[in-house]
């Protein structure tokens, strides 16, 4: 997203880039499963925490400027063969990725408006200056904002459409990270 997506572009300034992934497949899948059918398929608890616990460490370690890089896309797009590294095959079930697909267009629809509110605008672009450059919101009632990494901020659906949870969430990732 950049300045022209914006009504008041004045406080947008003209280098900044920042992307907004509402369908990271692989958590997707897993709040589907988590909330859906995933006793129906066979999915443990335990094995459902491992794949979540890789799969936010996979995101907290991709690079700002994973769209470009064939390979990341390329292993990004197998979310579904990462999956039954941790599930099973059953996540691979055609019948499973349909009830998915339906799933996710009805909690997450393609064409959501993306815009960002004029009250979070001073906020987003001071996260932007100390590095938030992605924004990763999931498809669930729960609130949680997790930083990541130095350039990414999971949020949740309820944190990124209420303008005061949100503008809450980018405050925080400003805030200097705890050393070691």
């Amino acid at each position: 997203m950049q300045a022209d997506d914006l009504g008041d572009s004045s406080i947008w300034p003209p280098e900044m880039l920042l992307t907004e992934e509402r369908r990271e497949h692989t958590l997707c899948m897993l709040l589907f499963l988590a909330s859906a059918l995933g006793s129906a398929v066979g999915v443990e608890r335990g094995s459902w925490l491992a794949a979540w616990s890789s799969s936010i460490a996979a995101l907290a370690t991709r690079p700002d400027t994973w769209a470009e890089d064939f390979e990341l896309l390329r292993q990004t797009s197998s979310w579904r063969q990462q999956l039954a590294e941790h599930l099973g095959s059953a996540v691979l079930d055609e019948d499973v990725h349909d009830a998915y697909d339906a799933w996710l267009e009805a909690a997450s629809p393609d064409d959501a408006d993306v815009s960002y509110d004029d009250r979070v605008l001073g906020d987003l672009v001071a996260a932007w200056a100390v590095g938030l450059r992605n924004l990763v919101v999931v498809p669930t009632s729960e609130t949680m904002a997790v930083r990541l990494s130095a350039s990414t901020l999971l949020l949740s659906m309820p944190v990124r459409t209420d303008v005061e949870r949100f503008r809450s969430a980018l405050r925080t990732f400003t805030m200097p990270t705890p050393t070691a």
